[in-house]
């Protein structure tokens, strides 16, 4: 066996120059970029998905709102003449010709332990869908009525109401919620 024949071979440090080095230089540099751009496109789809996942949770609060509003309404319907007049913190009865701006006309926070310990702060206010307070049935006074008579009657916007008919209501409830999470809902209720 020769060894200056093999060696002679096997030897080539003249010809190589770093150039597998410099391309696998570049190719560690792009593979880095690519990943770290795949960190922060799943970073952003996370947090996209817990923005809606605490804007579902504001509007599923805003249920207790609608549901404090109805109790509310439910328990004064036997005096109607508390219904006639401005309650200034939760009830507008010219609910269709007052001012009305959900940032800061909705000021009844609603109180439970539950939505307490969720972190939700929930407001509503109730419009009474007539132009003017006092009774339903007054001269000129406009309402959006509902009918218990007849499902062919539906909405009516006469100034005389008969028996059966009944004011809708609109409640508005602003929920504010973590990372300031805010969300309004409306709900009609007769």
């Amino acid at each position: 066996m020769n060894i200056g024949h093999l060696s002679g071979r096997l030897a080539t440090p003249a010809k190589e120059r770093g150039v597998v080095l410099f391309i696998a230089l570049i190719v560690l540099v792009v593979m880095s970029l690519i990943g770290i751009s795949m960190i922060r496109q799943g970073s952003s789809s996370q947090m996209i998905v817990g923005n809606l996942a605490f804007k579902e949770g504001a509007e599923a609060a805003a249920d207790f709102g609608v549901e404090s509003a109805r109790q509310w309404l439910t328990a004064l319907s036997t005096t109607g003449s508390v219904l006639e007049s401005n309650n200034t913190t939760k009830y507008i009865a010219n609910g269709l010709t007052a001012s009305f701006d959900p940032t800061t006309d909705i000021t009844f926070k609603v109180t439970s332990d539950e939505l307490d310990r969720l972190k939700y702060d929930v407001f509503y206010v109730i419009h009474r869908l007539c132009d003017k307070t006092g009774s339903i049935t007054a001269n000129n006074n406009l309402c959006i009525l509902y009918s218990e008579t007849s499902s062919k009657e539906g909405i009516d916007y006469g100034n005389a109401p008969v028996a059966g008919f009944l004011p809708y209501y609109r409640v508005t409830v602003r929920v504010t919620g973590p990372r300031n999470t805010t969300s309004y809902v409306q709900a009609l209720l007769y």
